[in-house]
């Protein structure tokens, strides 16, 4: 299989890392500290067309094939796993929800305006409740996370909450899965409409500047014309729409991991070539030779097993068909997922003292958590 960067690749690949040299790195202390991306950040990815990568051209966007897309979402991880998260849920995710399930009338209202970044929305996988399904039960979280929907005439009635939706404090579109009681239904709600609350969620340990929040539905009713078409129980339905957007998350995750493991390896390199100790570079001690080579083999094997996951799934047809790319996925994601973990403790290692975010030269180390 060769996995070899089509120009395209190659040229979007290089721009997110220069947008990375230029506009990211001089703030990324400031966003771990605010616990925000700055507002120009995500003006300058926009005009870049980083929102728009999934979008159809039709609709305004590029619509570049799901293994350019990964390719993308790693080089945002290696700038910053908040900007990755933030473009993976608003640029991939939803416009891919929207493509699939969403009507003409609905893609053209909302898919031309993620692709400017006129809007930053957001898609809420994981806030379902099938108590009748107990394969699902990683996905519902505790009892007071869940969303209901019911009928209203043409209208529809959203009850319960969800916690974790990323980029739940800016947007102003999202995406919600609901239980019916005779399945699962997907909708489109403004988080600043009547009956819908959003509260930020703060103080995280990673990805602090992503834009978390708990949205709670009291009586918040939806028009008819935001629901989306999952294609019902003999498609899978809402279910399996959701289990499909699961999957896809999971494979920019486990993207964007690689991107973090490439920038630990990077970040390492560099300082032990440059830092001495007892009168050489402490690259030339075996402890750190040693982790700096357990980065480059991991760095590469998760990159092959995203890869492969990619070019499966996109071999496939793409979109939200994925579930015969399921286990692909999951071995990508598992194993890019641990060894970023790795590539970040042992990055802090090789920096020694200034592996604790202190000074000036520690900003490398805390950008593997921003």
């Amino acid at each position: 299989m060769d996995f070899d960067y089509t120009e395209d690749q190659t040229l979007l690949r290089d721009m997110v890392g220069q947008f990375g040299k230029d506009s990211v790195e001089p703030v990324l202390m400031e966003m771990d500290e605010s616990e925000r991306i700055p507002e120009t950040l995500l003006r300058r990815m926009a005009d870049l067309g980083l929102f728009g990568l999934a979008v159809p051209e039709s609709f305004g966007g590029s619509g570049v094939p799901l293994l350019t897309q990964v390719v993308v979402a790693e080089a945002l991880g290696r700038v910053s796993a908040s900007l990755a998260a933030a473009a993976v849920y608003d640029g991939f995710l939803l416009p891919a929800l929207l493509d699939a399930c969403g009507d003409e009338g609905q893609k053209r209202r909302w898919l031309p305006r993620i692709a400017s970044g006129e809007t930053l929305g957001t898609v809420k996988i994981g806030a379902v409740s099938l108590e009748d399904r107990p394969d699902d039960a990683g996905d519902d979280g505790p009892p007071g996370t869940m969303i209901r929907a019911a009928p209203v005439g043409e209208k529809w009635r959203l009850t319960g909450g969800a916690d974790w939706v990323v980029n739940g404090r800016e947007a102003t579109i999202g995406a919600v899965f609901a239980s019916t009681g005779d399945g699962v239904e997907a909708f489109l709600v403004n988080p600043a409409a009547a009956g819908v609350e959003s509260a930020p969620i703060t103080g995280k340990l990673g990805l602090r500047p992503v834009g978390f929040a708990r949205w709670s539905f009291a009586e918040c009713v939806v028009d008819g014309g935001d629901k989306l078409e999952t294609g019902g129980p003999d498609s899978g339905g809402g279910n399996g729409v959701r289990r499909g957007l699961r999957l896809l998350s999971n494979l920019f995750l486990a993207a964007a991991s690689v991107g973090l493991i490439q920038a630990g390896l990077e970040v390492a390199g560099e300082y032990a070539k440059e830092r001495k100790q007892f009168g050489r570079p402490i690259g030339g001690f075996q402890l750190v030779q040693e982790m700096i080579a357990g980065m480059v083999f991991d760095v590469e094997a998760a990159r092959l097993l995203v890869y492969h996951a990619a070019a499966d799934a996109q071999g496939r047809g793409g979109g939200l068909r994925l579930a015969a790319s399921a286990a692909p996925i999951a071995r990508a994601r598992s194993f890019a997922a641990e060894a970023a973990l790795k590539a970040g403790t042992q990055a802090v290692q090789v920096h020694g003292g200034y592996g604790r975010g202190g000074g000036e030269d520690a900003t490398a180390p805390v950008s593997l958590m921003s």
